[in-house]
């Protein structure tokens, strides 16, 4: 099948995020008076709404504590999460290799839209990136479709010819609610296995690997 439109999740897809992350919940965590948890036991919430992932984490459905949860995971991450932001090696040359095929590309993320911009200001991606659709951006957070149907009718494009890349289950279920296909990367805390109930063009090591398969 050949692609002309690329879609990429942005947490442990196209950057590790985890060390700005990790320290956010535990300054929330710390500011609510609530145990810290497991630095391993949060990286497996990186995809998910921040909510939700408060819920994960301690079973408590509470409104007003999921919210000052927010309140101040937001506050931690608006002074460290971007100078702790790292692209994985092979996110510019991916990128590249995309551009030199024609590819259209977009970020469809449940991170809000403009701290993945404040991350392509950083590494100087704009040449790259056409569109971004952050978590302010969508009615309902991934796997709901919205993010990745907005993506396309932006740069309007086909959605036979586009392929969503991701590391997570979450990105998997998106991509097949969208109606797109589906590469999975294993660079993110989701083993292989884990894609197996969900339509999948190749699960990879590497975003190299992934993008070779479009650019092939």
């Amino acid at each position: 099948m050949e692609f002309h439109t690329v879609l990429f999740d942005f947490d442990y897809t196209l950057a590790d995020t985890s060390t700005g992350i990790v320290n956010s919940f535990h300054y929330a965590f710390d500011r609510l008076h609530m145990e810290r948890k497991e630095e391993a036991s949060i990286k497996k919430t990186i995809g998910m709404p921040l909510k939700a992932a408060f819920t994960a984490l301690t079973g408590l459905q509470d409104p007003r504590l999921q919210e000052q949860f927010h309140r101040y995971f937001v506050t931690s991450s608006n002074a460290i999460m971007t100078k702790n932001t790292v692209l994985f090696s092979d996110t510019l040359p991916a990128l590249q290799a995309l551009k030199r095929a024609g590819c259209q590309i977009a970020i469809v993320s449940n991170k809000y839209r403009f701290r993945i911009n404040e991350s392509i200001e950083k590494f100087r991606l704009h040449r790259y990136i056409d569109a971004v659709i952050g978590g302010e951006d969508v009615s309902a957070a991934k796997p709901a479709p919205e993010g990745c149907q907005k993506a396309i009718q932006q740069l309007r494009a086909n959605p036979q010819s586009t392929v969503y890349i991701g590391d997570s289950v979450i990105d998997a279920q998106t991509a097949q609610r969208a109606g797109v296909s589906f590469i999975g990367v294993t660079t993110g805390t989701d083993t292989a296995p884990a894609f197996t109930p969900y339509p999948c063009i190749k699960i990879c090591s590497c975003l190299t690997e992934a993008v070779n398969i479009i650019c092939k």
